[in-house]
């Protein structure tokens, strides 16, 4: 299963990060500095990383995004209707 986490980079995305690895997670780890998505707020981008990795997770860590988690949510949920 694969887990996507926005703010990978951070304390609490590292830890995550480590802990879904030791259960046999494939991550896909998101941050500023290594990836061109930027922002969360890019909802584009965000759409096509999620349909591309399939991610039984996502997690978002920086900052409360609400507006972005509800927008990632709603493409889950789209990704699940469609199987």
């Amino acid at each position: 299963m694969k887990a996507i986490i926005f703010g990978a980079s951070g304390q609490d995305g590292h830890y995550l990060s480590a802990l879904l690895k030791e259960k046999g997670y494939n991550v896909v780890g998101i941050t500023r500095q290594s990836n061109s998505l930027t922002e969360i707020s890019d909802y584009t981008s965000v759409d096509e990383l999620i349909k591309q990795h399939k991610p039984a997770f996502v997690f978002i860590l920086p900052q409360i995004q609400l507006p972005a988690t509800r927008h990632c949510l709603k493409t889950m949920l789209q990704l699940r209707q469609e199987r």
